[in-house]
């Protein structure tokens, strides 16, 4: 994007974030809102699965719709619909038309893969690091803030209804501000041509997804994919596992919730210096893969601690590592699969990277379900050591050697 500014690139720090506490207004409150309208345990996961369903599959879509016509203007159509929708959600009363809005949620709700695209075309390569981290933290306030305030608007006579109509005002100051970013080059080249119909715009898309030398970033894809499974894993039983070993009432969760997000949010905000610090110690070629064997090492052991200690001092203790791993490894994988990527592959490949969190949120409950009804809950927990340790493994095994001179100058 020509003439892109540190303006424009806080710009895109702020959409991410008003982007993520609209979402935490919400997200925490829309199942027990479903269930007040009389909706079932299976009504409300059958929601959970439609989004998570339509991420999986167009996750890679729109990543690809904003290679070929530029990131503004795919971000811009995105957060109208999705601010349509969430403003619905609070103004009806019918279950089929929310499972729908859930669906078309699912479909649009892309902000953060975009975001990154952005940050991945105009940010400098030795700058992505920190610029990664930066949106992380900064995310991370926005989540850690939003279900506070929604908690409390929910207390008021339609308060869900109230939580939509702000939402609906987030995503439009969005929406004014992508106005403020320059017009890519594919969006103004697009304007000089016939504007294809759907159809058409939907097959090249698929072409276009095609043509991505997907085996060439294979190996980060698949610890992408590992490292969603096992926070998944991990989170999927979280609040029963703090309300059952330590008593916890759903506020001190809440708390511990918070916690966790804070230490996340610094971690990342230092992601760029904790960078540099590996790129001192060791050869370009290896500092990121070092750096992914650390965090998951540091994620299995914590995970390990967490399922061992009994008093909450410790807990806190083995949530650091956690969390800081966690969020470390985010950044690390965001940054070296865009890396190395063409300017028309980055949206495509952050996509099918968003399209993983999607299909966890398919696949880990019916796991974990079954885990639990067989094992008991402390198999779930087993489960998030287990796969966070085959990351561990597999980041020494795939990354090993020269793999990673294809991502670093």
């Amino acid at each position: 994007m020509a003439g892109f500014s540190d303006f424009h690139l806080k710009c895109v720090y702020f959409m991410s974030a008003m982007d993520v506490f609209s979402v935490g207004l919400a997200i925490p409150l829309l199942s027990p809102y479903l269930r007040s309208m009389g909706a079932s345990h299976l009504v409300i996961g059958l929601s959970t699965s439609l989004y998570g369903a339509a991420q999986l599959i167009s996750s890679p879509l729109v990543g690809s719709w904003s290679d070929r016509n530029g990131r503004v203007s795919v971000l811009s159509l995105t957060l109208g619909a999705c601010s349509l929708c969430y403003f619905m959600l609070g103004q009806t009363s019918s279950m089929v038309l929310i499972l729908l809005l859930r669906l078309v949620l699912g479909c649009f709700k892309h902000t953060q893969s975009l975001c990154k695209s952005i940050i991945a075309d105009e940010v400098p390569p030795y700058e992505q690091a920190g610029a990664y981290g930066k949106l992380a933290a900064i995310s991370g306030v926005g989540f850690i803030i939003g279900p506070v305030v929604g908690g409390h608007i929910s207390d008021h006579k339609h308060g869900f209804s109230y939580i939509t109509v702000i939402i609906l005002l987030c995503f439009w100051v969005n929406i004014a501000i992508a106005q403020t970013l320059p017009a890519s080059h594919h969006s103004r080249n697009r304007a000089t041509r016939n504007r294809p119909g759907i159809q058409e715009e939907f097959t090249k898309m698929l072409e276009h997804l095609k043509g991505i030398s997907w085996s060439k970033h294979q190996n980060i894809l698949i610890l992408k994919l590992v490292h969603v499974f096992a926070l998944s894993f991990y989170f999927n039983n979280y609040s029963v596992l703090l309300q059952e070993k330590y008593g916890m009432t759903p506020k001190s969760v809440g708390y511990i919730i918070s916690f966790q997000s804070m230490i996340g949010s610094g971690t990342s905000f230092l992601s760029g210096q904790i960078q540099h610090i590996y790129e001192w110690r060791y050869p370009p070629q290896k500092a990121s893969a070092v750096q992914i064997v650390h965090c998951f090492v540091a994620m299995t052991a914590a995970l390990v601690g967490i399922s061992y200690v009994d008093s909450m001092p410790a807990l806190l203790m083995w949530l650091i590592p956690l969390a800081s791993g966690a969020a470390l490894l985010r950044t690390v994988l965001t940054e070296l699969l865009v890396q190395k990527a063409s300017p028309q592959e980055r949206g495509s490949l952050l996509g099918a990277a968003h399209s993983f969190s999607a299909m966890s949120r398919l696949c880990t409950p019916l796991v974990a379900g079954i885990a639990s009804d067989w094992y008991g809950t402390s198999a779930v927990s087993l489960l998030s050591q287990v796969v966070a340790g085959i990351g561990a493994f597999s980041a020494h095994h795939l990354l090993k050697g020269d793999y990673l001179e294809h991502y670093v100058s």
